[in-house]
């Protein structure tokens, strides 16, 4: 026979059991509730997005395309781009098949575009195009993070969308995606107007001053011709990192570009150095803040030589 304490426990043991089953449906009931509302915001947000779309596609045809077509180049470059974007969100081929025809269509547009200039007769240039496959929500992923990516260094100077662009990856943007073809067309105009060679010249330099700790970017004043020189003769070199100068010094073979290691061959004292360097030293580039580069010094400091640069331009050891 059952006693009462057997009734008592077997009562409390179904009434656990129970209990488990309610708190079992309430969660259940909770994640599908969860999950309704994850896809209603989800297909919220793919509404917005398609209407940011729609905006987006009406700002390239009303305003972005007639804006660069009275800009030569620009238009059938950034046409070309479009196209291949769309080819790489609708793959019918490979990838290095598409990049490499997309890449051709560019050049090709670029080039019927300057070769108009001289013709009497404009040429029309057909792209190679390929019929657009299925869409690719992967290469589509890649396509918007890479955007993202290079608009990162815009977004970062926006007040209220700066706030959500980590430093390191606008940093990063700039320094793989903008800084490597400014300073190769720069190194290459250098290389142009100097018979094929960097700038290679004796000059007077007064010291070095780093005035980027975090980016290491330093500043190296002196004078061209002569120790001594006013502001109109001198001169302001730029040491950076960048991933042109890693090329050109290892393919030197000088090893690794370390901003560090050229500028501490400079002396804080005047000195006579040989100087390799690239960009322009024209007085107008002074106006635009935009400073010769230096990649290399051998200096040797000169006694009893007080330099009169200007004060701006001078650097004192601290």
């Amino acid at each position: 026979m059952i006693n009462d304490r057997d009734r008592k426990t077997t009562a409390s043991k179904a009434e656990d059991l129970l209990a488990r089953i309610k708190s079992t449906q309430q969660t259940v009931e909770d994640t599908l509730k969860t999950t309704q509302e994850v896809a209603a915001q989800l297909s919220y947000a793919g509404r917005v997005f398609r209407k940011i779309g729609d905006g987006l596609s009406w700002a390239n045809d009303k305003i972005v395309e007639p804006v660069l077509g009275v800009i030569p180049f620009t238009k059938p470059l950034w046409q070309a781009t479009l196209r291949q974007y769309d080819w790489f969100c609708h793959p019918s081929e490979s990838f290095p098949r598409s990049m490499w025809r997309g890449t051709k269509n560019i050049s090709g547009e670029v080039a019927n575009d300057t070769a108009n200039l001289f013709r009497k007769e404009k040429k029309h240039f057909e792209p190679s195009l390929m019929p657009l496959g299925d869409f690719s929500r992967s290469r589509a992923g890649i396509a918007a993070l890479t955007t993202a990516f290079a608009l990162s260094p815009a977004l970062n100077d926006i007040p209220m969308a700066g706030q959500f662009v980590p430093d390191i990856i606008s940093d990063t943007a700039i320094a793989t995606l903008y800084e490597p073809p400014y300073d190769a067309a720069r190194m290459g105009l250098t290389a142009l107007f100097n018979k094929g060679e960097l700038h290679k010249d004796t000059i007077y330099l007064n010291g070095k001053n780093e005035i980027d700790p975090k980016g290491d970017v330093w500043s190296v004043g002196g004078c061209e011709e002569k120790p001594n020189c006013t502001a109109e003769d001198a001169v302001s070199f730029r040491i950076k990192p960048s991933l042109m100068h890693q090329a050109w010094s290892l393919s030197t073979g000088r090893g690794p570009f370390l901003p560090d290691y050229v500028a501490v061959a400079v002396p804080n004292v005047p000195s006579k150095c040989d100087v390799t360097s690239y960009g322009m030293r024209w007085r107008i580039s002074k106006w635009f803040n935009s400073y010769p580069v230096m990649l290399e010094a051998q200096c040797n400091a000169m006694s009893n030589v007080v330099p009169s640069v200007p004060q701006s331009l001078s650097f004192v050891h601290q």
